[in-house]
């Protein structure tokens, strides 16, 4: 799908949103719990770094294994390749044991999260006078902040948890691509801005959707409300309203449903066919670091090992940009 006027400005001012919903998302878990985020934070950083030591050690492994086939003396290779597989192991206990405790750490801090939403929104609602209270469109605002914040308080507090994962896994691949062929990162950077136009583009218009249809969702709630309090069961049963009530709520179903659906799978299409020239770009790079190792030019080990750290750097790319996507999608649905 083509992305239209995609001009510097427009990059700058998408960074420059990217950057303030961050930054205000941040604010907001730091005043939940700020030892908490300072603690997830730590912890996925080294999962982030530690994968440029794995990628190493399976590049010397490769290489001493390669080095030694067919050699007399394998008691000293052998030797060689138990360190190797030793650290190796050992790296990946710690990586195991990093992501289990950020796992935990997620995980509490969506659940303090989602609680201080719920403390900000009770203090908000007793601060108000009546007046704005009773204002249709302040219901409205409001029943959607309350429909939407607890789901999307989870979805806020875990994206920002894994900020550091990408961003520090990222910097390891890059380090690696950066000293082999630094075109190579800086392509696929630049393929990646229209993925970031397109999911912004959907996420507003799914935005937009949603607020479109809040009466619609003020009206089900009150159809939900008649149809199953046990207040209202004598009075709607007395005037025949359940079928009608069940007919227009299958009619407001249907009609959310099918537009919601039609915009995510435009989405998803255009998603798709953002992601298709990276995986072109990494397929010639991959056929060419073999073609490298065929040639002798590199070792078999450090071209598995740049193959390797070009798709980590476009899943971390591809995982920071989501991720950033995800904290500005669920920020618009809590403001």
């Amino acid at each position: 799908m083509k992305v239209k006027n995609l001009t510097p400005k427009r990059v700058i001012l998408g960074i420059r949103q990217v950057i303030y919903t961050f930054s205000q998302t941040a604010k907001l878990v730091w005043a939940a719990n700020p030892r908490l985020l300072i603690a997830v934070f730590l912890v996925n950083i080294f999962v982030g770094l530690l994968i440029l030591p794995t990628f190493y050690l399976e590049k010397l492994t490769i290489d001493a294994l390669i080095k030694n086939i067919g050699n007399p003396y394998w008691q000293e290779a052998l030797k060689v390749l138990a360190l190797l597989f030793f650290l190796r192991v050992t790296i990946g206990i710690f990586q195991s044991g990093l992501m289990r405790i950020s796992g935990y750490l997620r995980f509490a801090i969506a659940r303090v999260f989602s609680s201080h939403i719920d403390i900000l929104l009770a203090q908000k609602m007793s601060s108000l006078d009546m007046a704005t209270i009773e204002d249709p469109d302040f219901k409205d605002r409001f029943k959607k902040v309350e429909r939407e914040s607890g789901r999307r308080a989870w979805e806020l507090a875990i994206p920002l948890s894994n900020v550091p994962n990408y961003f520090f896994g990222l910097l390891s691949t890059l380090s690696l691509i950066f000293f082999f062929k630094p075109i190579v990162a800086l392509l696929i950077f630049i393929l990646t801005i229209p993925e970031f136009f397109v999911d912004a583009k959907y996420t507003r218009l799914e935005y937009q959707f949603e607020s479109s249809i809040l009466p619609k969702y003020r009206l089900w709630g009150w159809m939900s409300f008649y149809l199953t309090s046990v207040r209202t069961f004598l009075e709607t049963k007395i005037l025949k309203l359940s079928p009608y009530f069940l007919t227009r709520m299958e009619e407001i179903r249907n009609e959310i449903y099918t537009k919601a659906l039609k915009i995510r799978r435009q989405r998803e299409t255009a998603h798709f066919l953002t992601y298709l020239p990276q995986n072109i770009l990494i397929f010639i790079f991959s056929l060419y670091s073999g073609l490298l190792a065929i040639q002798r030019r590199i070792t078999v080990g450090s071209a598995e090992m740049y193959i390797r750290a070009v798709y980590s750097f476009q899943g971390n790319l591809t995982g920071l940009v989501g991720t950033f996507l995800e904290l500005y999608e669920n920020y618009l649905f809590v403001t």
